[in-house]
């Protein structure tokens, strides 16, 4: 049984606890004729699901298309992969910028739920192999050119800070900028670094228990008062990324 958080107190539809919830999305969506397995990734495999979670499922076929589809369920958001095991297999063979593999991420972190054939287990015991060899080294032609993209974003950011005066479009464009260039920089931070990346969040979770210097970086960014101190903390990060 997947461990569900509780955590607020169960308000779900029909007063059903987070398993309960599980167990009946899975059951509208198993199909046995064609279902060979189903995997809950995400915030319901980590245990941190709360009342306004979704839940992702991984959806092994033995025919059909690869899709990704987006269900109500119980009034519930389900995001589902749907494949055979050779379109989700290649899935996670195929290269994603920034070390972001969506089909590893789910089955480095996935529970099995249901595993017909035993195909799931095999396959996130090949996932397991590509977790821990580690992504490929970022190529210094790649380092340098991401480098020069970050300073060109963030002068341009500063530009437009200069004349936020006279359009507040400009205002919020370099302020989007300035937060393009702080996100994008930790998704480099682990890419130099020979780490896999996931969703933001997950990734700022992993800063704050590594790098705890880096981690006050994006406090003070986040708490930042000004655009001026803003770039200034922006521009920190880029020389932190390639430090």
């Amino acid at each position: 049984m997947i461990a569900v958080s509780e955590n607020p107190p169960p308000s779900h539809p029909a007063g059903l606890t987070g398993e309960e919830l599980l167990s009946e999305v899975i059951k509208t969506l198993d199909e046995p004729e064609t279902t060979s397995a189903i995997i809950v990734h995400g915030s319901w495999a980590r245990s941190t699901n709360d009342l306004s979670s979704d839940i992702d499922l991984i959806v092994m076929q033995r025919f059909g298309p690869t899709t990704e589809e987006v269900h109500s369920i119980h009034k519930t958001e389900v995001e589902i992969y749907r494949g055979t095991l050779s379109g989700l297999r290649g899935c996670l063979h195929t290269e994603n910028p920034l070390n972001n593999n969506f089909m590893l991420n789910g089955l480095h972190e996935g529970k099995i739920y249901l595993d017909r054939e035993g195909w799931a287990g095999a396959l996130k015991k090949e996932a397991e192999v590509i977790w821990n060899r580690g992504p490929s080294a970022m190529p210094a032609a790649e380092i340098e050119g991401s480098r020069r993209a970050l300073h060109k974003m963030l002068a341009g950011s500063k530009r437009l800070a200069l004349r936020s005066s006279d359009s507040k479009e400009n205002a919020l464009i370099a302020e989007t900028r300035s937060h393009q260039v702080v996100i994008q920089s930790f998704y480099l931070y682990h890419r130099v670094r020979r780490q896999w990346t996931t969703s933001f969040p997950l990734m700022l979770r992993r800063v704050e228990s590594e790098n705890p210097a880096l981690y006050e970086l994006w406090l003070q960014y986040a708490n930042a008062s000004s655009q001026d101190e803003r770039m200034r903390i922006a521009a920190s990060f880029v020389q932190i990324v390639y430090g």
